[in-house]
């Protein structure tokens, strides 16, 4: 039961950058300092000597070889997982560039890691993931637009065929078409276990879960693709954007760009360096723990920013041969399919049952009401407090006799904050062990300063529980900040509002419950 636990993926915080052009500006800055440290004088790096390049294959099938190349040249076949090096000793110093020559059969392999540039050490270690190719599937009508303004939400062990079981992992089904579709066409999928957040914006879906008869365009059809970096607490997605028209519940979000994660842009087999320097690519359903990610957070796009310049570790353009950071326009960003619906379209209402101590087992869920005030079920209660966000999506957090920067976040899988006192657990040793119930109370302030209100959470062990339980108070530590994750939200009404968009309760960015 314990060893169950030990591998529990710690649902993502999502780094600001990706909620708000002016956190992206703020990344920028912190990436041209890092850069400006790097010139001029002396560098530390090591300028003579030798060194290999040594390959981490993963995901390769059985029987099957990928053949990668260093700028080029100097073929590398490899037929198992596990590491291997090229032939070759290079002088460190010198530039590398790591490429797939030859895919795998059924397969697609991506350099995920340290693809390219200058050899440092003795040993450079580069990362290969691959995962299978999509497939055919029976394609489903187009949906009618009915209007019904909710759908539910499930807590489960996760997607079939995922090694590592989850928990606190709210998911939805999402069921994609091409942009415009109409009438009775077969054209459309339905893609279930797609993690909703309302830490982040955008659809992202992987291209593993997807159809190959499933036709999104790319988002620039007359030019180059375009791929995304996405930085996430525990790791990085990358993969083409395309556009899709989004149904959800009775609504339907058209012609949206969406993130297809794995998908090779324009065929490009590496992923940029400046953007697996940023994290871990998480481009399989193990690593993601999901079929994709519905962002339904405070922002209508995932990075304004990029509207007006290239941001680092961002948006690329690409072809064959590479990928170049670049901006991109409005109808090229992923965003918040809700922002895009004809009503409704002002933001999420959570709602979720309470869990007992001893956790919560399948089947459990609770619904996802689109809109805030749009309609009699979606109204704010009379004693719902409305707490405003300031740009990046924050609001201030007391614990403890101390002030933290906190978000409301159902993409975090526990309530992460720092406490000493609480003992870790043996096995899963991300999680907080408490030796009973622990009371987390603490204060949340407006980020305009008011309103204030207590906040109250009883925490348990992960360790000691059931096997079978999907959803529990559980907990973690930090690092400096309070992150407000699914245990928040369990017997709650939480609500989310986009930024510009006009609610019952004010203007959005803010969290309501």
């Amino acid at each position: 039961m314990e060893d169950e636990y030990v591998s529990l993926r710690r649902a993502e915080l999502r780094i600001f950058i990706k909620r708000h052009s002016f956190m992206c500006a703020w990344a920028l800055a912190l990436w041209i300092v890092a850069l400006m440290a790097g010139c001029g004088g002396s560098s530390g790096q090591p300028t003579s000597g030798q060194g290999n390049i040594s390959v981490s294959v993963n995901g390769l099938l059985a029987n099957t070889s990928v053949v990668l190349q260093n700028n080029g040249g100097d073929n590398l076949t490899i037929s198992v997982n596990g590491t291997a090096s090229f032939n070759r000793i290079y002088a460190v110093g010198s530039t590398y560039s790591i490429t797939v020559l030859t895919q795998p059969l059924g397969e697609s392999c991506t350099v995920t890691s340290n693809s390219s540039g200058v050899i440092q050490n003795a040993v450079v270690l580069v990362a290969v993931t691959c995962i299978p190719n999509a497939v055919g599937g029976t394609l489903l009508p187009v949906p009618s637009v009915t209007g019904i303004n909710y759908m539910p939400i499930v807590l489960d062990s996760g997607p079939s065929g995922i090694a590592t079981r989850q928990i606190n992992v709210p998911y939805v089904s999402v069921t994609v078409c091409p942009p415009n579709s109409s009438g009775v066409t077969l054209a459309c999928q339905t893609i279930d276990h797609v993690q909703l957040d309302t830490g982040s914006t955008g659809l992202r879906l992987l291209n593993s879960a997807l159809y190959s008869n499933l036709n999104l365009p790319s988002a620039n059809p007359s030019g180059p693709a375009i791929g995304e970096c996405v930085t996430f607490g525990v790791g990085v997605t990358w993969g083409s954007v395309v556009l899709a028209d989004i149904y959800l519940g009775g609504e339907v979000a058209r012609s949206v760009p969406i993130q297809n994660i794995g998908a090779q842009p324009g065929g490009v087999t590496a992923v940029p360096a400046e953007c697996s320097n940023t994290g871990a690519i998480q481009i399989t359903q193990d690593a993601l723990g999901a079929n994709g990610i519905l962002g339904v957070g405070l922002f209508a796009n995932d990075c304004d920013l990029c509207l007006q310049q290239p941001v680092p570790a961002t948006y690329y353009t690409c072809y064959a041969t590479g990928c170049t950071n670049s901006m991109v326009t409005q109808l090229q960003v992923v965003q918040n399919p809700v922002a895009s619906f004809a009503k409704d379209n002002n933001g999420v209402l959570i709602q979720l049952p309470t869990v007992v101590a001893s956790g919560a087992s399948a089947p459990f869920g609770g619904t996802l009401f689109f809109g805030i005030g749009t309609n009699t079920n979606n109204l704010l209660g009379t004693l719902t407090k409305v707490y405003s966000t300031d740009i990046y999506g924050t609001i201030t957090t007391t614990y403890n006799g101390s002030t933290y920067t906190s978000v409301i976040d159902s993409g975090s899988n526990a309530l992460f904050f720092d406490d000493a006192s609480i003992p870790l657990c043996k096995y899963s040793t991300w999680a907080y062990c408490p030796l009973s119930p622990f009371a987390v109370n603490a204060t949340n302030i407006a980020a305009t300063g008011t309103p204030s209100g207590p906040v109250s959470v009883s925490i348990v062990g992960v360790d000691p529980l059931a096997s079978s339980v999907v959803a529990a108070n559980i907990g973690g530590p930090a690092g400096g900040y309070f992150d407000w994750g699914l245990p928040f939200f369990f017997g709650k009404n939480v609500y989310t509002a986009i930024s510009g968009k006009s609610t019952s309760g004010g203007p959005g960015p803010y969290f309501a419950y």
